[in-house]
């Protein structure tokens, strides 16, 4: 390689010396702790930045270090994608010409495939850079440049590897109308070549030749090439040494081009179930026996696997109108046989997970071809979810759909069916949490089976439990777990909505149900309790015995460790879904109260928020004595562990938080399940029976009992402030017990408490500590002033919520702007700031009067704090402050009374608010946040059109602005685009494009030039 180019600093010996120490120290030494390495990457990237910097690339592609040569071309790559600016414009063909000759002579040579990667990434991340100029300053750039490549004598392999950067930058670059337009034509004229070498390659080239085509492909091939190219790729499956790679490149030609979805029927799918019906079945064989033999699976039937899922994703409907046709069988039975594949998965095997989708895809294009699911699918008529398009299969084939279903799901509860204890021992855990995974996956395919199956399906998996559960000598429980986690996996599907579904009421009865084992065997039971709560919402329609029977078998487990999470969580779901129906049965809620003293808090705490969902079913007046006797004790425990905290804080801290998480449980529970937020007020009848709900629930409120209860409540909330406001986790509870306790005017229960008292408590604590919990109960607590009408949508404070907001205001922003007052708050702070800003949204959106009664310094503060947040990098806290200035915009704007105080507020903030934006747009503020940038800006636009004309103008073309890459042609561009918008939508297509630019990203590849220390 030469030793200097003339467009490249010369640097000193000792200056390539220390940058190769720090090179070596930083990667290559072993000892190296994290935080010097840091450091020392730190101190590369700074190297990296200077201008000289270009001095290092050849020197260091020159060392036989790979670390060493690899910095150097991820050197010339940063150059390239960050500092092009830098280089002067009659230096920028030299530049070009140069890394042409970096490039080969480092082929050449036989550098390391990373090092070459990275420089191919420079070339390409050049080549954006000039080629679509136009005139193209670099023209036909990469057809020259791989022949030149070719002339030069470098690998096949370096150039296929060279082909494929190409493609793939160009793909992910940022380019736009005519610019993009060019740039690919430059591909498009390199088609022929590329189609030549990969046609061409044998022996060790064809990997890297069906990579480039792979890639090719994803970017958009001209599909004139494709055709002749199927042929080519299905013979090279003949040959196990390329049915790997083949597989590869067919796998990327179904899914990524012309042919995807379904396309190339007669070019495609034919010949491939041709060759899968021929040669399939054989490898398949093979691999199973190599299988039962204790081998693993290759990498030949491994990728058959791929290819069988890929082309089932691709010609599923294909495969759906021809279900009788013999190679569509053949192929239906591959995509069985690799789902059956012996062995548990992740253990002994991993094809069948591959294959898993197809049955989904299937059910779906069965429905899409018109198959009515009630024709084919129940036995009892009860299915609900029917085609409404005429059907267009066959009779014959809905009897194969059926046929192959009852296989499927044979195959898939088996493979669902853990090992025995024995086997399962040996697994790792890694194991054991993908096998979970996979189950929770086969589950998701069984309800696409359901939908074909039907009831049939049902009984099928009810009659495994049954047997099993008939059974009289010793055996193990897997069988019928397996079945178990079937039937709950189907529980989305089934509809619950029928009053009688027999083939439930044989499996909770106590024939099945009864049979199970009462002790040991943990995980059949675990596997039912959960399937007892997935069909909770079933026995509302069911026989109330039927529903006790299955209660008492939860609560019998509840005080068992190993079942009691599980037990309590069954418990929940049921009381919740059955309230009405258990609540005559109240007495026996009573007694499971009394024997929870051995529960663990978690699960004690579950069991009492399911007892309240059975009180809240109860008329409430009858409810106040029950309600006070499992509520009380908890305020009772919480006074207890509030007293014990200044002498035994370690042992009062977690007592207060589990006594906390009781009573937010019970304060859920009690919320009832009904939707009262909107009645219609032409109703007579439901609005008096909405009205009668209200008044019976308020004179139950006012019984003395309830009233001394909601007393307790609040005396213990108050004290919890003064003793932990400053512990997160207390706070966290706390805030928990806030947001269940209240309620909109119609869903109040016994002890629903106002927000008036709540939101002196948070600010009382927001002076203690200003935390995101504080502050997103209090965005919470303002909503809850302003409740809509149960009769109309229409939102209209009252005079003594407007009040009580604009005088609790400044006890909630002081604080809080005293934490992000500092240089870096907002950026140290970022759970605080953005949920600061959501407050505030809260405010704007229901009492905006609020803001503008703040003293001038506060609203000064509030304003000055959100304008700095747009320049954040923290995205989150960004767009909070996004939105909260738009929600003022908008709220001010539509209020005829503030008419004044807006336009002062624009004219005061509008200037430096504009140029937060801008500057955002331009590179202050992460990409990813230009469309809330722009929103905002589009708004202010639309509100004072002029002013922000002149505001932009002067920003965009001040000298401040210099960061921005963007010429005056673009700026003047974005500003005419900005002011001829009539919509966000153009406004944010605008920023988008503006942002690339000002970036200096524009034809440029941004996701390899991204550089991570």
């Amino acid at each position: 390689m030469a030793s200097s180019y003339s467009c490249f600093p010369t640097l000193p010996v000792s200056d390539v010396e220390q940058a190769t120490l720090l090179i070596q120290r930083a990667y290559g030494a072993a000892g190296t702790g994290a935080e010097e390495q840091r450091a020392l990457q730190a101190q590369l990237f700074e190297l990296q930045k200077r201008p000289e910097a270009w001095g290092l690339v050849v020197p260091l592609l020159s060392s036989a270090d790979p670390n060493i040569a690899f910095f150097g071309a991820h050197t010339a790559q940063v150059k390239v994608a960050r500092d092009w600016e830098s280089i002067p414009d009659e230096q920028r063909e030299i530049v070009r010409d140069a890394m042409l000759d970096i490039v080969s002579r480092a082929s050449l040579a036989d550098r390391p495939r990373p090092v070459l990667r990275k420089l191919f990434v420079a070339l390409t991340s050049l080549a954006l850079r000039l080629a679509p100029h136009h005139p193209s300053r670099w023209p036909g750039w990469l057809v020259t440049t791989a022949n030149n490549f070719v002339a030069r004598g470098i690998r096949r392999s370096y150039l296929l590897e060279f082909l494929v950067i190409a493609a793939e930058e160009c793909t992910s670059a940022d380019l736009f109308g005519p610019t993009k337009i060019r740039m690919h034509q430059t591909l498009y004229d390199t088609a022929e070549l590329m189609v030549s070498m990969v046609t061409r390659a044998s022996g060790s080239d064809v990997a890297p030749a069906m990579k480039c085509l792979s890639a090719w492909i994803t970017f958009g091939m001209p599909s004139d090439y494709l055709t002749p190219l199927v042929p080519f790729l299905i013979n090279l499956l003949n040959n196990p040494e390329t049915f790997v790679p083949a597989v590869d490149a067919l796998d990327a030609l179904l899914s990524s081009s012309a042919f995807s979805s379904g396309a190339g029927t007669k070019t495609l799918t034919e010949p491939l179930l041709a060759f899968l019906n021929t040669h399939g079945p054989g490898i398949l064989q093979g691999a199973i026996t190599a299988a039962q033999d204790g081998g693993s699976i290759e990498e030949v039937p491994h990728s058959l696997a791929r290819l069988v899922a890929a082309l089932g994703d691709h010609s599923v409907s294909y495969v759906v109108r021809r279900l009788a046709d013999p190679q569509v069988q053949g192929f239906l039975r591959l995509v069985l046989g690799f789902q059956s594949f012996p062995g548990y998965f992740n253990v002994d095997e991993e094809v069948s997970e591959l294959v898993l989708p197809f049955w989904y895809l299937l059910q779906e294009a069965l429905w899409d071809a018109g198959t009515s699911t009630t024709d084919f699918g129940s036995d009892s008529g009860g299915g609900t979810e029917a085609s409404e398009h005429p059907a267009h299969v066959a009779a014959a084939d809905l009897q194969i759909a059926q046929a192959l279903y009852v296989e499927v799901v044979a195959v898939l509860r088996k493979k669902a069916t853990w090992p025995p204890m024995s086997d399962l021992q040996s697994w790792t855990r890694d194991q054991r949490d993908k096998f979970v995974q996979y189950r929770r996956d086969i589950g998701d395919s069984l309800v696409n089976a359901y939908y074909v199956l039907r009831d049939k399906m049902a009984n099928s998996l009810v009659d495994v439990v049954a047997q099993e559960t008939a059974r009289t000598e010793s055996h193990s429980w897997e069988e019928a777990e397996s079945a178990l986690h079937c039937i709950a996996a189907i529980q989305e599907g089934v509809p619950l909505a029928r009053e009688k579904i027999p083939i439930l009421s044989r499996l909770f009865a106590p024939e099945v149900l009864g049979r199970l084992p009462s002790t040991g065997a943990d995980r059949v039971r675990l596997t039912m309790l959960g399937c007892i709560g997935s069909y909770a919402t079933w026995f509302p329609a069911q026989d109330s015995t039927l529903l006790l029977g299955v209660v008492n078998y939860v609560a019998s487990a509840i005080h068992e460790p190993t079942l009691c999470l599980s037990a309590a969580n069954a418990l929940k779901e049921l009381c919740d879904a059955n309230r009405s129906a258990l609540a005559p049965h109240v007495s026996a809620f009573g007694e499971l109260y009394g024997r929870l003293g051995d529960v663990p808090d978690t699960e004690r705490n579950k069991v009492l928020q399911s007892i309240a969902s059975v009180l809240q079913a109860l008329p409430p007046l009858d409810g106040v004595i029950p309600v006070e006797s499992i509520i009380a004790p908890i305020v009772q425990r919480l006074a207890h562990a509030l007293d014990n905290a200044a002498s035994l804080p370690e042992d009062g801290r977690p007592a207060c938080i589990t006594e906390l998480e009781a009573l937010a449980g019970c304060a859920r529970g009690l919320t009832s399940q009904n939707d009262t937020f909107f009645v219609d007020e032409g109703d007579a009848e439901e609005t008096n029976e909405m009205e009668r709900s209200i008044a019976t629930m308020e004179a139950a409120r006012v019984q003395p009992r309830a009233a001394a209860l909601r007393d307790a409540i609040m005396t213990s909330m108050r004290k919890c402030v003064t003793v932990w406001a400053e512990d997160i986790a207390v706070s966290g509870a706390l805030g928990d017990v806030i947001k269940a306790i209240t309620a909109l005017p119609t869903d109040q229960t016994i002890i629903t408490l106002p927000p008036v008292p709540l939101l002196e408590l948070v600010a009382t604590a927001a002076t203690r500590k200003v935390t995101s919990i504080w502050l997103g109960i209090a965005g919470m607590l303002i909503g809850q002033m302003n409740p809509p009408s149960p009769t109309t949508l229409k939102v209209v404070p009252t005079d003594d919520a407007r009040a009580f907001v604009s005088r609790i205001l400044p006890a909630l922003i002081d604080p809080t702007m005293r934490v992000l007052a500092g240089p870096d708050a907002l950026a140290s702070e970022p759970d605080v700031a953005q949920s600061f800003f959501k407050f505030l949204l809260q405010v704007a959106t229901n009492f905006v009067w609020s803001i503008y009664e703040l003293d001038a310094l506060a609203l000064n503060a509030v304003m000055q704090c959100s304008i700095s947040a747009l320049s954040l990098q923290e995205k989150y806290s960004l767009q909070a402050a996004c939105n909260f200035l738009l929600g003022l915009l908008q709220q001010s704007l539509g209020a005829d009374s503030l008419e004044a105080q807006i336009d002062l507020l624009i004219r005061t903030y509008g200037r430096p608010l504009v140029s937060s934006l801008l500057y955002g747009i331009a590179g202050a503020a992460p990409r990813s946040a230009t469309p809330n940038l722009a929103d905002l800006l589009s708004k202010l636009i639309s509100a004072r059109s002029e002013l922000c004309r002149m505001w932009m103008t002067e920003v965009l073309f001040s000298e401040g602005f210099e960061n921005c890459k963007a010429d005056a042609d673009a700026r003047e561009r974005f500003l005419k685009a900005l002011m001829s918008s009539r919509s966000s939508k153009r406004t944010r297509e605008s920023a988008t494009q503006f942002a690339v630019v000002a970036r200096g990203l524009d034809n440029s590849a941004f996701g390899y030039a991204t550089v991570t220390m």
